[in-house]
């Protein structure tokens, strides 16, 4: 095709199927020596036909400033007569746009208000599933002769948009009464929105009375006017403008059946609906082409194998490119290769439902090296099975948008899972990625499933292939937990794995969800987490390869290297010859890395230690009972099989038995957990519930209490503070807690947020005396060695406050950060995996043991 624009007076329709029993032929289809083609699904207008509006009926209704600057022609002038109509858009709709004004190759946009934002819905006097709703403000006054206004917005979630057509506005109650209902109802807003309250607010489109700012355009469909104010300075318009109205809906059609077609070095633009829309085609090529201003998707291509789209340019769509291919029955990868490609602005009038890349089901699709941004939803939104997504640079996405993400995969059992938002889904597993301050969390993970056993969309899906999961041999091989699914509580979230990642996260909780208690559902462990921004190479370069303090953390778990931004994105130049000097302003988006390293950066510990509990956990010495270095030691109080045993006194310097069998036997004059488990031992040999006892480690003071019952330390509470005491819990008691491990060490936590009101200067302990096992709950992060052979101040079963922690990783704030301490210190300590190390979080009374 030789330069020029070439508009189309209908779709184009392409049909190369291949004949019976002769040879296949290809069609390509491309740009002349590279020169400058544009197809188009438009109609040009001279700019030479519009005027200054001069009716004053017209300029009654603007307001003041845009007056002079508004333009307007009859669209008849320019040979347009098919102007089309408004149709509902958003929530995954597939949008028919009425006649839209592109100025210069850039999209105008329909007079709205108001401007850059929306409105709150102030009541609904209906109620959630009503028509009516209120607002507050006096603008809609103006709109009395306004005929066929529109309101879009997210009526009730933030994850659901819709536009649909007003009937009436009552000004004086403030009431605006729409043609129909949304689906999901409506609700008073909160905007802009928060993370916990969602939708309820709108914004009024196609409104000649808001045509007030440069680059919007009205369409009166009874006089066949157009209204401009034209996106140049002072309103300006030049007889070198480029000015298009969109006539056609799909551009470009091809045939079912048809294969070997190509696309090269052109721009294809200005259609209602798709720019190009196929199915059941193969060997279908687009490169170096530029997709834009289109209704819809840019393409749409359903059952497409063997399909290439690279090196291309696409924007200023209502979504980027949807495909799919494959034979999930059979698992057979379709083929197609979606690489080196821009996609930006790729959802320019809808939300929800407007992705840049969409993978609505299929089978073996690579989507490599592409620049994803600016989009109010997804950036890569798929399904099905055994697709690769890798290489991709994608930010700025979901800006309007929730329940949306840069990769998002839709609920469904058949595919494997693969995103850091886990809404109830199963063996999801992330590892060796940067999560580098996020605005929110890092991870939410959550376990919607149990509330939703019944789920018709999720069984639908699965019952769809349950033939080929029992009985096609490719689908056990390569999907074994499908097999026995059903049958294995399939509303539980189970083999959810996040480890091997780096954290830096500085806004807060880091990961959020409905139970983080089961690690057979969510197994978050043996991360590290950055002290800061200094802890990578360059963050503003995109360049986050660790250092500092990540060092140790990166060469002992063989971290890779994140790619660079040199590695991301399009490998090539993008679109055709004559738009790459504006695409290469897309493809390397960062500044420079700097030449000079900053210094690695850390604050200096805390130096106050969050209050020890009592009885002591081996962290304060010996303030009771002063034993020997050494040695596993028991004191008797009663021991009716043996009284020999007990002791008359009861002060700290009472006679002191030490084990000698346990020493022996168990090695509980070297081993703190050795020593404590013989507390079960004792209860039975001494006998009698009025058994009571004390064991405790010499090397580090550490002891806990025999006996019967539950027992509880504390120091009191925020109401009434007091020094340490151990006493009889005769709360628990008194509800049979005596006789239940579980509910008599939930009393600590229960204590602490109750009582203590999470005040470290409160801690509380529990004990179940039947065992000697106690829960701790107080302030801090502490970490247990059982040997640390590299470094000689931290002493065996020495518990100890991670103050460094608390200052650089927020382990005082962050359950997460200090469980994942465990690891940090068994590498520091030396890697022995003879010897293990513990992280205790104590505002939660959780622990984690590495290895």
């Amino acid at each position: 095709m030789m330069a020029g624009y070439h508009d189309l007076a209908s779709t184009l329709k392409i049909n190369n199927r291949p004949p019976r029993n002769a040879r296949h032929r290809k069609i390509t289809i491309q740009a002349y020596n590279n020169q400058e083609v544009h197809i188009t699904g438009g109609k040009r207008i001279p700019s030479n036909l519009f005027q200054r509006v001069r009716d004053q009926n017209i300029l009654n209704r603007l307001m003041p400033e845009p007056r002079s600057k508004v333009v307007q022609m009859k669209l008849s002038d320019a040979g347009i007569h098919e102007l089309g109509q408004m149709h509902p858009y958003g929530n995954e709709v597939t949008r028919i746009a009425p006649l839209e004004i592109f100025y210069n190759g850039e999209p105008l946009v329909l007079a709205h208000w108001p401007n850059w934002s929306m409105v709150n819905i102030i009541s609904t006097p209906d109620g959630r599933n009503g028509k009516r709703f209120t607002y507050a403000g006096d603008r809609p006054k103006r709109w009395s002769k306004e005929t066929d206004m529109w309101a879009y917005g997210f009526w009730y979630h933030t994850w659901a948009d819709l536009a649909i057509k007003i009937t009436s506005i009552d000004t004086a109650t403030h009431t605006i009464t729409l043609n129909n209902t949304e689906r999901h109802g409506m609700q008073p807003g909160h905007y802009p929105n928060s993370s916990t309250i969602q939708g309820g607010y709108f914004r009024v489109v196609n409104v000649l009375s808001e045509l007030d700012m440069p680059g919007e355009f009205y369409v009166d469909r009874t006089s066949g006017i157009l209204y401009m104010w034209p996106p140049t300075n002072n309103a300006h318009i030049s007889g070198n403008d480029v000015i298009y109205a969109s006539i056609i809906n799909d551009c470009i059609n091809i045939d079912s059946y048809s294969s070997n077609i190509e696309f090269r070095g052109i721009t294809l633009e200005d259609c209602r609906k798709q720019g190009i829309i196929t199915g059941n085609v193969e060997n279908l090529t687009l490169t170096e082409m530029e997709i834009k201003n289109t209704g819809d998707y840019n393409i749409r291509c359903d059952n497409c194998n063997k399909m290439s789209v690279t090196k291309s340019y696409f924007h200023d769509g209502d979504g980027g490119l949807r495909v799919y291919g494959g034979d999930r029955d059979t698992l057979t990868p379709s083929g197609s290769e979606i690489a080196d490609n821009i996609f930006w602005r790729y959802s320019r009038v809808t939300g929800v439902g407007k992705d840049a890349v969409n993978i609505p089901w299929g089978v073996g699709l690579h989507v490599h090296h592409n620049h994803i941004y600016n989009g109010q939803y997804n950036g890569v939104l798929w399904t099905g099975n055994d697709h690769l997504i890798e290489y991709n640079n994608i930010h700025n996405v979901c800006i309007n948008a929730t329940d949306c993400g840069a990769i998002h995969v839709t609920r469904d059992w058949t595919c494997n899972n693969v995103h850091i938002n886990i809404a109830g889904g199963r063996n999801n597993i992330a590892r060796y990625n940067i999560f580098y301050n996020a605005s929110s969390h890092v991870l939410q993970v959550d376990t919607r499933g149990t509330r939703h056993r019944n789920d018709v969309s999720l069984y639908g899906k699965l019952h769809r292939y349950n033939d080929s999961i029992q009985h096609n041999g490719i689908w056990a091989k390569r999907y074994p937990e499908l097999t026995t699914l059903l049958s294995n509580h399939p509303e539980l979230p189970v083999g959810n794995k996040l480890f091997r990642n780096i954290i830096y996260h500085t806004t807060g909780q880091e990961i959020k969800g409905d139970d983080g208690r089961h690690p057979e559902w969510f197994n978050i462990s043996s991360n590290a987490h950055a002290v800061g921004p200094t802890d990578f190479y360059s963050p503003s370069a995109a360049n986050f390869r660790p250092r500092c303090s990540l060092s140790q953390f990166v060469q002992g778990t063989k971290f890779p290297h994140p790619p660079s931004i040199d590695e991301v994105g399009p490998r090539y130049p993008v679109g055709p010859q004559h738009v790459r000097a504006r695409t290469a302003r897309h493809e390397k988006p960062y500044q420079s890395a700097p030449h000079h390293l900053p210094p690695c950066t850390t604050s200096a510990p805390k130096s106050v230690v969050p209050r020890v509990v009592y009885p002591s956990d081996g962290s304060d010495g010996k303030p009771v009972y002063h034993t020997p270095n050494y040695g596993c030691w028991f004191k008797f109080d009663k021991c009716p099989n043996h009284p020999e045993l007990e002791t008359a006194c009861t002060g700290p310097n009472c006679t002191l038995v030490r084990d000698s069998v346990g020493e022996r036997d168990h090695n509980a004059g070297t081993n703190a957990t050795a020593c404590m488990e013989r507390v079960s031992h004792y209860y039975q040999w001494c006998g009698g519930d009025a058994s009571s006892f004390e064991a405790i480690y010499g090397p580090t003071g550490e002891w806990t209490s025999g006996g019967h019952g539950c027992w509880m330390g504390e120091y009191g509470s925020v109401t009434r503070p007091k020094n340490g005491s151990f006493h009889r819990d005769a709360w628990a008691e008194g509800r049979g807690y005596g006789h239940n491990e579980t509910m008599c060490l939930g009393r600590a936590t229960y204590t602490y947020i109750v009582y203590s009101h999470y005040n470290s200067d409160y801690p509380v302990i529990s004990i179940y005396r039947p065992n000697g096992h106690k829960v701790i709950t107080g302030g801090g992060c502490w970490i247990k060695a059982e040997r640390c052979s590299k470094d000689s101040s931290i002493k065996p079963y020495q518990i100890f406050y991670d103050a460094w922690g608390a200052t650089n990783a927020d382990t005082d704030l962050s359950e997460y950060s200090c469980l994942d301490r465990a690891e940090y210190f068994w590498r520091h300590c030396g890697l022995d995996k003879n010897y293990k190390v513990t992280a205790y979080y104590r505002p939660k009374a959780v622990s984690r043991t590495y290895p």
